[in-house]
Protein backbone atom coordinates (compact mmCIF):
# COMPACT_ATOMS: atom_id res chain seq x y z
CA UNK A 1 0.00 0.00 0.00
CA UNK A 2 2.51 2.41 0.69
CA UNK A 3 4.24 1.64 -2.08
CA UNK A 4 1.43 2.50 -4.22
CA UNK A 5 1.02 5.64 -2.18
CA UNK A 6 4.77 6.83 -2.98
CA UNK A 7 4.50 6.18 -6.54
CA UNK A 8 1.10 7.75 -7.23
CA UNK A 9 1.63 10.91 -5.20
CA UNK A 10 5.37 11.05 -7.06
CA UNK A 11 3.32 10.67 -10.47
CA UNK A 12 0.58 13.29 -9.75
CA UNK A 13 2.80 15.92 -8.28
CA UNK A 14 5.24 15.88 -11.15
CA UNK A 15 2.45 16.15 -13.65
CA UNK A 16 0.54 18.68 -11.95
CA UNK A 17 3.04 21.30 -10.40
CA UNK A 18 3.93 22.97 -14.01
CA UNK A 19 -0.07 23.91 -14.99
CA UNK A 20 -0.28 25.08 -11.16
CA UNK A 21 2.88 27.48 -11.38
CA UNK A 22 1.91 28.48 -15.12
CA UNK A 23 -2.11 29.11 -14.09
CA UNK A 24 -1.44 31.15 -11.21
CA UNK A 25 1.28 33.12 -12.90
CA UNK A 26 -1.09 33.91 -15.72
CA UNK A 27 -4.03 33.73 -13.94
CA UNK A 28 -5.11 37.12 -15.42
CA UNK A 29 -5.02 35.70 -19.02
CA UNK A 30 -6.74 32.31 -18.28
CA UNK A 31 -9.78 34.29 -16.27
CA UNK A 32 -10.38 36.02 -19.50
CA UNK A 33 -10.20 33.22 -21.69
CA UNK A 34 -12.34 31.08 -19.82
CA UNK A 35 -14.89 33.42 -17.48
CA UNK A 36 -14.57 36.63 -19.76
CA UNK A 37 -13.43 39.89 -18.54
CA UNK A 38 -16.16 40.71 -16.70
CA UNK A 39 -14.58 38.60 -14.26
CA UNK A 40 -11.27 40.00 -14.51
CA UNK A 41 -11.42 40.92 -10.65
CA UNK A 42 -11.71 36.99 -9.99
CA UNK A 43 -7.93 36.37 -11.18
CA UNK A 44 -6.41 35.82 -7.82
CA UNK A 45 -9.01 33.85 -6.28
CA UNK A 46 -8.49 31.79 -9.54
CA UNK A 47 -4.26 31.70 -8.76
CA UNK A 48 -5.64 30.52 -5.51
CA UNK A 49 -8.10 27.81 -5.81
CA UNK A 50 -5.83 26.36 -8.49
CA UNK A 51 -3.25 25.60 -5.51
CA UNK A 52 -6.25 24.36 -3.61
CA UNK A 53 -6.78 21.95 -6.29
CA UNK A 54 -2.61 21.02 -6.44
CA UNK A 55 -3.13 19.90 -2.29
CA UNK A 56 -5.63 17.91 -3.16
CA UNK A 57 -4.28 15.81 -5.39
CA UNK A 58 -1.71 15.03 -2.77
CA UNK A 59 -4.49 14.58 -0.12
CA UNK A 60 -6.76 12.15 -1.72
CA UNK A 61 -4.26 9.51 -2.26
CA UNK A 62 -3.34 9.40 1.50
CA UNK A 63 -6.75 9.78 2.70
CA UNK A 64 -7.98 6.93 0.42
CA UNK A 65 -5.34 4.41 1.80
CA UNK A 66 -6.79 5.53 5.19
CA UNK A 67 -9.99 4.55 3.55
CA UNK A 68 -8.55 1.51 2.78
CA UNK A 69 -7.35 0.29 5.83
CA UNK A 70 -10.83 0.56 7.25
CA UNK A 71 -9.52 3.73 9.61
CA UNK A 72 -12.60 5.69 8.47
CA UNK A 73 -13.45 6.74 11.95
CA UNK A 74 -9.83 8.73 11.66
CA UNK A 75 -10.84 10.53 8.56
CA UNK A 76 -14.71 11.08 10.00
CA UNK A 77 -12.81 13.12 13.26
CA UNK A 78 -10.22 15.06 11.02
CA UNK A 79 -12.80 15.92 8.27
CA UNK A 80 -15.20 17.11 11.04
CA UNK A 81 -12.71 18.99 12.76
CA UNK A 82 -11.56 21.16 9.60
CA UNK A 83 -15.32 21.70 8.94
CA UNK A 84 -15.62 23.71 12.04
CA UNK A 85 -12.82 25.53 11.37
CA UNK A 86 -13.57 26.16 7.71
CA UNK A 87 -16.80 27.55 8.98
CA UNK A 88 -15.73 29.51 11.86
CA UNK A 89 -13.23 31.07 9.41
CA UNK A 90 -15.30 31.73 6.78
CA UNK A 91 -17.61 33.71 9.14
CA UNK A 92 -14.58 35.79 10.32
CA UNK A 93 -12.98 36.52 6.90
CA UNK A 94 -15.79 37.00 3.93
CA UNK A 95 -16.94 40.13 5.63
CA UNK A 96 -13.55 40.91 5.89
CA UNK A 97 -12.43 39.64 2.35
CA UNK A 98 -15.35 38.59 0.51
CA UNK A 99 -14.40 35.56 -2.74
CA UNK A 100 -10.79 36.29 -1.39
CA UNK A 101 -11.09 35.40 1.80
CA UNK A 102 -13.13 31.70 0.80
CA UNK A 103 -10.64 30.79 -1.72
CA UNK A 104 -8.22 30.94 1.26
CA UNK A 105 -9.98 29.21 3.87
CA UNK A 106 -10.49 26.63 1.18
CA UNK A 107 -6.79 26.35 0.34
CA UNK A 108 -5.56 26.52 4.27
CA UNK A 109 -8.15 23.64 5.24
CA UNK A 110 -7.03 21.75 2.58
CA UNK A 111 -3.58 21.59 4.04
CA UNK A 112 -5.18 21.00 6.81
CA UNK A 113 -6.29 17.81 6.04
CA UNK A 114 -3.43 16.65 3.91
CA UNK A 115 -1.08 17.57 7.27
CA UNK A 116 -3.80 15.48 9.18
CA UNK A 117 -3.91 12.68 6.68
CA UNK A 118 0.15 12.50 5.71
CA UNK A 119 0.32 11.93 9.27
CA UNK A 120 -2.09 9.42 10.27
CA UNK A 121 -0.97 7.50 7.25
CA UNK A 122 2.68 7.84 8.54
CA UNK A 123 1.74 6.66 12.00
CA UNK A 124 -0.86 3.80 11.13
CA UNK A 125 0.60 2.48 7.89
CA UNK A 126 4.02 3.29 7.94
CA UNK A 127 6.80 5.83 6.64
CA UNK A 128 5.88 8.14 3.28
CA UNK A 129 8.66 9.67 1.27
CA UNK A 130 7.68 12.77 -0.19
CA UNK A 131 10.97 15.20 0.69
CA UNK A 132 13.15 13.84 -1.80
CA UNK A 133 11.19 14.03 -4.79
CA UNK A 134 9.16 17.28 -3.30
CA UNK A 135 12.32 19.31 -3.98
CA UNK A 136 13.07 18.21 -7.01
CA UNK A 137 9.65 19.39 -7.68
CA UNK A 138 10.19 23.18 -5.99
CA UNK A 139 13.83 23.09 -7.97
CA UNK A 140 12.34 22.24 -11.33
CA UNK A 141 9.41 25.24 -9.88
CA UNK A 142 12.00 27.76 -9.30
CA UNK A 143 13.42 27.08 -13.23
CA UNK A 144 10.59 27.83 -14.37
CA UNK A 145 9.44 30.62 -12.44
CA UNK A 146 12.58 32.25 -13.34
CA UNK A 147 12.39 31.83 -17.32
CA UNK A 148 8.59 33.26 -16.73
CA UNK A 149 10.08 36.22 -15.09
CA UNK A 150 12.58 37.16 -17.17
CA UNK A 151 10.53 36.87 -20.25
CA UNK A 152 7.69 37.43 -19.34
CA UNK A 153 7.86 41.15 -21.01
CA UNK A 154 9.53 39.44 -24.47
CA UNK A 155 6.64 37.01 -25.43
CA UNK A 156 2.77 35.76 -25.03
CA UNK A 157 1.79 34.48 -22.27
CA UNK A 158 0.97 31.37 -24.55
CA UNK A 159 4.19 30.42 -25.85
CA UNK A 160 5.88 31.30 -22.63
CA UNK A 161 3.88 28.64 -20.68
CA UNK A 162 4.92 26.10 -23.04
CA UNK A 163 8.70 27.55 -22.61
CA UNK A 164 8.55 27.70 -18.65
CA UNK A 165 6.65 24.13 -18.77
CA UNK A 166 9.46 22.56 -21.18
CA UNK A 167 12.41 24.30 -18.68
CA UNK A 168 10.49 22.83 -16.16
CA UNK A 169 10.67 19.30 -17.58
CA UNK A 170 13.98 19.02 -18.62
CA UNK A 171 15.42 20.06 -15.15
CA UNK A 172 13.28 17.24 -13.73
CA UNK A 173 15.01 14.81 -15.47
CA UNK A 174 18.19 16.53 -15.44
CA UNK A 175 18.07 16.22 -11.28
CA UNK A 176 17.15 12.55 -12.19
CA UNK A 177 13.78 12.51 -10.60
CA UNK A 178 12.26 9.22 -12.17
CA UNK A 179 14.53 6.56 -11.39
CA UNK A 180 15.01 3.01 -12.85
CA UNK A 181 12.07 1.59 -11.00
CA UNK A 182 9.88 4.11 -12.62
CA UNK A 183 11.42 3.47 -16.06
CA UNK A 184 10.22 -0.42 -15.18
CA UNK A 185 6.88 0.30 -14.56
CA UNK A 186 6.53 2.31 -17.95
CA UNK A 187 8.02 -0.65 -19.67
CA UNK A 188 5.91 -3.33 -18.17
CA UNK A 189 2.80 -1.02 -18.86
CA UNK A 190 3.70 -1.26 -22.19
CA UNK A 191 4.53 -4.65 -22.49
CA UNK A 192 1.31 -5.55 -20.85
CA UNK A 193 -0.16 -3.45 -23.50
CA UNK A 194 1.47 -5.01 -26.48
CA UNK A 195 0.85 -8.36 -24.87
CA UNK A 196 -3.50 -7.34 -24.76
CA UNK A 197 -3.26 -6.14 -28.40
CA UNK A 198 -1.55 -9.36 -29.64
CA UNK A 199 -4.17 -11.29 -27.94
CA UNK A 200 -6.67 -9.62 -29.65
CA UNK A 201 -5.58 -10.05 -33.27
CA UNK A 202 -5.28 -13.85 -32.54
Amino acid sequence: TLRIINITVKYAAVAAAPFVLIISVFSRNFTEILLGSDFYESRYIFAVLIWGIFIMVFRVIPQYALNSAKHTKILTILFGITMLISIGLNLWLIPLYSYMGAAFVNLFCNILILAGTLFFTRKKLGVIRFTGFTLKIIAALACAGLVIVFMKNITNFVLLSLIAAAVYFAVIFMLKYFNEEDFGIVRNLFSREKKINFEKEI
